[in-house]
């Protein structure tokens, strides 16, 4: 097995379950409740869809024989966009989020949310300059890189505070497990932007980024779509953070296939280092050897042309003639 499988698994899982939540959307719900008319028929086929696709990408990406990539700056200009489209998407929505979420029942808990979701989407927008450029501030500021990680742990408390009274709805099922993958996937890359466990995380970004992939696209573009139809969601997600969902999915994408360009941490290991000659101890009574004659020869004949030359012993000018 390897990685090219789960994103084929991706790839269908996507293409059974998208289409199909978005007629359960579209043709079965109830606009004012949000509930389906279907008896659950739909649901159950998104569920099984969700659970095999999810569990298979998880197995192949484990399974996977290919080295684990090793980070070092990469410059990538169309991660750089969808990386800065996803920051801004999420600054905007926790700002809108700041002044609509007064009338929740749960508003401390949504402004925390949109705290951190300002800080989180100002990290990413950083982290787009660095694909935009080449760099990593990450490497100097290795904390910045937790704070995605940090609104994503924020996000799941806060689903399942919401969710508590309702925990019966499929989405909020969805929902949570989409925030949970995304977390996953957004620590395993702060520890690889950062440098902290760099082989193993270069592993784990695959495992969690391509399920993360398939689970906030699905639910990203299912949810917008219920946003703009004037649908009721039965859920308790903001409905705001799923267009967000969509474009992290595009960040996700974008960040998984410029890893490509990376070397293997096989391939970084199997560089011959360059051999050093020791010099040899001196010994008493004989002078240190510090060049190697023969090599020094070989090399005075090829710069200067000489040859080894036989003469006749003669008297030179300096020397004194015997009488």
């Amino acid at each position: 097995m390897n990685r090219k499988s789960a994103w084929i698994v991706l790839a269908v899982a996507v293409l059974i379950s998208l289409p199909t939540r978005l007629y359960q959307i579209f043709f079965l719900a109830d606009r004012n409740t949000g509930f389906y008319t279907d008896g659950g028929t739909t649901t159950g086929i998104i569920s099984i869809c969700f659970t095999v696709g999810v569990v298979l990408i998880v197995i192949m990406c484990i399974m996977d024989k290919q080295d684990s990539k090793v980070y070092h700056p990469i410059r990538n200009i169309p991660a750089a966009v969808l990386t800065v489209l996803a920051g801004l998407g999420l600054v905007i929505e926790s700002l809108v989020s700041l002044g609509t979420s007064s009338l929740e029942p749960n508003y401390f808990m949504y402004m925390i949310l949109s705290l951190f979701g300002i800080l989180a989407g100002a990290v990413l927008i950083l982290t787009a300059y660095d694909f935009a450029v080449g760099q990593n501030h990450f490497s100097r500021f290795p904390l910045l890189a937790l704070m995605p990680t940090l609104w994503g742990c924020v996000c799941l408390v806060a689903l399942f505070i919401t969710c508590v009274p309702v925990v019966n709805v499929s989405e909020n099922i969805y929902d949570a497990f989409t925030v949970i993958f995304l977390l996953l996937f957004l620590f395993s890359q702060a520890k690889m932007l950062s440098g902290v466990e760099n082989v193993k995380s270069g592993r784990l970004v695959y495992i969690f980024g391509i399920p993360a992939i398939f689970l906030t696209l699905v639910t990203g573009v299912s949810g917008s779509a219920m946003l703009f139809a004037g649908v009721e969601q039965a859920g308790t997600f903001p409905s705001g953070l799923h267009l967000v969902n969509f474009l992290m999915a595009l960040y996700i994408f974008s960040f998984l296939l410029a890893l490509h360009r990376l070397p293997d941490a096989q391939q970084l290991d199997s560089k011959e280092p360059v051999e050093v000659k020791a010099v040899p101890e001196e010994k008493p009574g004989q002078s240190p050897s510090l060049i190697d004659w023969e090599n020094c020869w070989e090399f005075l004949t090829k710069e200067y042309k000489s040859e080894e030359k036989f003469v006749e012993r003669a008297s030179g000018p300096f020397c004194r003639s015997k009488n």
